[in-house]
């Protein structure tokens, strides 16, 4: 008897000192059977638990790691949005080949760009999440301007021609670098799109 309570302590002991719950005492007849039984059924019991966590939390690990890149991605691109117009307007700037009004031009638009990085560095940097909701109004025409003045290097590159129609008066619920964003984007694939001379 005192070799069983022995063996059946020994092995606790060890799935204590080695956070194992694989091992199970062996069962036998009598009282002592039944408590070696009861004990190997909640170390099974323990281990399907722990598999459990363990799986879940590496799922959620994953989703945070998804997640994580899915903002980084995102931010990147909205970063290249305004970084390669005004790449475009110091290349012109350096070239030497524009004159002085030209030139205030280019640093205007270079510091529209700047603008738009600032504000989304800001909104990164208290965490806030632009969904597009927000009780903000955005005058549309000087804002789709401004992003074609980015574009306005690579517009001229591919000698093609827009056409701005939106009405001075129009506004719209949203962020403006929201809108600068959806504007960038749709302006910069239907350039990418064109052929030369298009309109």
């Amino acid at each position: 008897l005192s070799a069983r309570i022995q063996g059946l302590t020994e092995t606790v002991d060890s799935a204590r000192k080695s956070g194992s719950l694989a091992v199970r005492i062996e069962s036998g007849g009598g009282e002592l059977g039944r408590l070696a039984q009861s004990i190997n059924a909640l170390l099974e019991s323990l281990a399907k638990k722990t598999a459990g966590l363990i799986r879940r939390a590496e799922d959620e690990r994953e989703t945070h790691r998804s997640a994580t890149q899915l903002i980084v991605s995102g931010l990147a691109h909205q970063l290249n949005n305004p970084l390669s117009g005004m790449i475009d307007c110091v290349d012109e700037l350096r070239s030497g080949s524009l004159n002085g009004e030209a030139s205030r031009e280019y640093v205007d638009l270079i510091g529209r760009g700047l603008d738009r990085i600032h504000h989304i560095v800001s909104r990164l940097s208290s965490l806030e999440v632009t969904t597009g909701e927000t009780d903000s109004i955005t005058e549309v025409e000087p804002t789709v301007r401004a992003v074609i003045g980015l574009r306005h290097v690579q517009i001229d590159r591919m000698d093609l021609r827009v056409r701005l129609s939106a009405d001075a008066w129009l506004v719209v619920r949203t962020d403006a670098t929201v809108l600068s964003d959806i504007v960038d984007n749709l302006l910069s694939n239907a350039v990418a799109a064109s052929t030369r001379g298009g309109e």
